[in-house]
């Protein structure tokens, strides 16, 4: 979670994106619930499998 914060604050229009995403499918009279959480958010996915993506979960090794 770390890096997708490191990453959306490095990349403030990609923060404004993704801002904009979940405020078109969550309603402001809508709480922030697990049912809220349950629709598909695109963007959102791409951004953690980036994050994933440069910065893995278990550090790489270099083969020799």
């Amino acid at each position: 979670m770390s890096s997708v914060m490191f990453l959306l604050a490095k990349y403030p229009g990609k923060q404004e994106l993704l801002r904009q995403e979940i405020d078109q499918l969550i309603a402001p009279s809508e709480t922030l619930s697990y049912k809220a959480l349950q629709k598909s958010f695109p963007f959102l996915d791409g951004c953690i499998n980036e994050a994933l993506r440069l910065f893995p979960a278990v550090p790489r090794t270099k083969s020799e």
